[in-house]
């Protein structure tokens, strides 16, 4: 007789064994013989017996096509999609739908005809598509994916669709198939209209949860004037309001006001700002940034207004991809006295962290912060000891500081752990840089001039538009601290470092900006002549004319620029 001891999973009862199996990873396609779900019951007859007993296991349906594109098994798909649809025992479905390129619309028309047979039986849709043209250059329509014979998505309660042509006939049935889904609640939509711009006649007034995304300013305002349950709302891409001057019906925008809304997710590029003129959200308590740039050509003060209006409730702000915008960061905060838990991602100064610490008006109710310290590429050495002020100074219960390894000094990590020991709870996340190669060995003194090479840059790459202008002029001290800290490294500096740090032309493009087009508060930070003078001494210290090799009418250029640097202020 056998004295082999059972496997654990087999003495396991089916119920817990059946949700052990529900937490296993599904495959991003239903048609892989050696994926979840169906590798599941080739283990053993008792795995099996489970996993057929199991219904909410197979009713995620995945029709990833580029799988199936130009196949020879299209028999066998259509059995497994059976088979599949068969043990879900009539339960809710969620179908998740990715198509590439057009190839497959037709040879894939036999599953979907299969699919939409339990399309009353659909909870969530997820639909990926792109646009597709043949040879002739037409526009190639979507695959039959709308209701027949009287049927239609009477359980459908979520959508996430990219892309539909409402101008070709599959688009429109699609649409107007959505129209008619009683229980919609929650969508994620870009761009999708109808014909002539018209807005789709979704269950507006019951959704919970929307995503807009590449939609103008009168779409916008138009559906969100019928959403008055709208818990969550996230927009993206807002597009300019119309673009004939003539068509006045655009202009007819009117407030805004959602009592219900708890959360929204907003992104701060192209029109949002003219948008945020009519919003107002009274009940707020969640709002996400996701840019706080200077390069996104958006106004904040309309932002700012909108969340000064919505904040008697908002106790939680995350603003993320901050870039040379920590003036207006501070001025958007103060807007927010009942803010308790506060996420930066960015900051290019230590301007916001002090005023945490020395400003008890600032943020008064502030207990969680979370800090990423920069970007993507590797950093200068951040304000890490101006997080670790605020954090005492306020006695604040939790901090979450993620900052680059190479750029985190042991003394900030010393009065962290000390910090930890008075009882705040401290998470320090150590970033590894893993990007190209570096032109040279990791040195905190030319990666900050790096840094100010970049922040200088804005003085001179902003195209002098009328927001830009505006975003620059109120974070000017931000600027100017890059350029004290090249003043403070002006003679410390080898010519190596300096060729390493690609900062002469930088300079030179500030120095030799003209009147005609200024820089921003050039009378109080005097960039131009500071400019100057930096290349004077970088000149006389050493052999730093690589920058003029290819020009040699530069050189003259440089000369009269510096002389007149001491002619006039």
């Amino acid at each position: 007789m056998s004295t082999d001891l059972p496997s654990p999973f087999s003495r396991m009862v089916p119920e817990i064994l059946s949700q052990i199996f529900l937490q296993c990873p599904h495959e991003d396609t239903t048609f892989k013989p050696s994926s979840t779900p169906w590798t599941l019951t080739q283990v053993s007859r008792y795995w099996r017996a489970v996993s057929l007993n199991t219904p909410n296991l197979w009713t995620k349906i995945h029709m990833n096509v580029i799988d199936l594109q130009g196949s020879t098994h299209q028999s066998r798909y259509e059995s497994m999609l059976r088979v599949a649809l068969e043990r879900t025992r009539n339960q809710p479905l969620h179908i998740y739908i990715f198509h590439s390129d057009s190839a497959s619309f037709s040879q894939c028309q036999p599953l979907y005809k299969l699919l939409l047979q339990h399309c009353d039986r659909w909870v969530s849709l997820k639909l990926r598509t792109f646009i597709n043209i043949d040879f002739s250059g037409t526009l190639i329509d979507i695959p039959v994916l709308y209701p027949i014979n009287g049927q239609g998505f009477l359980s459908l309660q979520s959508i996430d669709i990219n892309y539909v042509d409402p101008t070709l006939p599959n688009g429109l049935m699609f649409i107007k198939a959505l129209e008619l889904a009683p229980n919609l609640k929650s969508a994620v939509l870009c761009n999708i209209c109808l014909p002539r711009g018209e807005i789709p006649s979704f269950a507006w007034s019951q959704m919970t949860h929307l995503t807009l995304g590449c939609y103008s300013e009168y779409e916008i305002m138009a559906i969100l004037a019928q959403c008055s349950q709208l818990e969550s709302l996230s927009l993206t891409d807002v597009y300019p309001q119309c673009e004939d001057d003539d068509d006045r019906q655009c202009y007819s925008i009117h407030p805004v006001t959602i009592h219900t809304l708890r959360t929204l997710r907003l992104s701060t590029m192209r029109q949002v700002d003219q948008l945020c003129r009519f919003l107002t959200f009274p009940n707020l308590e969640s709002l996400v940034i996701t840019h706080f740039a200077l390069w996104t050509s958006v106004y904040m003060h309309p932002v700012i207004e909108m969340v000064s209006r919505s904040a008697d409730h908002l106790k939680f702000i995350s603003i993320e991809n901050i870039d040379l915008m920590d003036i207006t960061v501070e001025r958007f905060l103060r807007n927010t006295p009942r803010v308790s838990r506060l996420k930066l991602r960015g900051c290019s100064s230590s301007h916001v962290f002090d005023c945490i610490a020395k400003d008890r008006e600032f943020l008064p109710k502030l207990k969680h912060l979370t800090v990423r310290l920069k970007g993507s590429c590797l950093p200068s050495p951040p304000p890490v000891s101006a997080v670790v002020q605020a954090v005492r100074a306020r006695k604040l219960r939790s901090l979450h500081l993620e900052v680059w390894r190479e750029a985190l000094d042991i003394r900030s990590v010393s009065k962290l752990r000390d910090i930890q020991s008075r009882g705040t709870e401290i998470v320090l996340s150590q970033l590894i840089y893993i990007g190209p190669k570096l032109a040279h060995e990791y040195s905190p003194k030319i990666s900050a001039i790096q840094d100010a090479g970049d922040i200088l840059g804005y003085l001179t790459s902003t195209g002098g538009g009328h927001v830009e202008c505006k975003n620059l002029s109120e974070n000017m001290p931000v600027i100017h601290d890059a350029l004290v800290l090249l003043e403070k490294y002006r003679n410390r500096l080898t010519a190596n470092d300096i060729q390493s740090s690609a900062i002469l032309p930088v300079l030179w493009n500030i120095a030799r900006r003209n009147r005609l087009l200024p820089i921003p508060r050039e009378s109080e930070f005097h960039w131009r002549r500071r400019a100057r003078r930096i290349l004077l001494d970088w000149f006389h210290y050493g052999p730093y004319d690589g920058l003029f090799q290819t020009d040699p009418s530069l050189m003259k250029q440089l000369v009269g620029l510096l002389r007149a640097s001491y002619e006039r202020p």
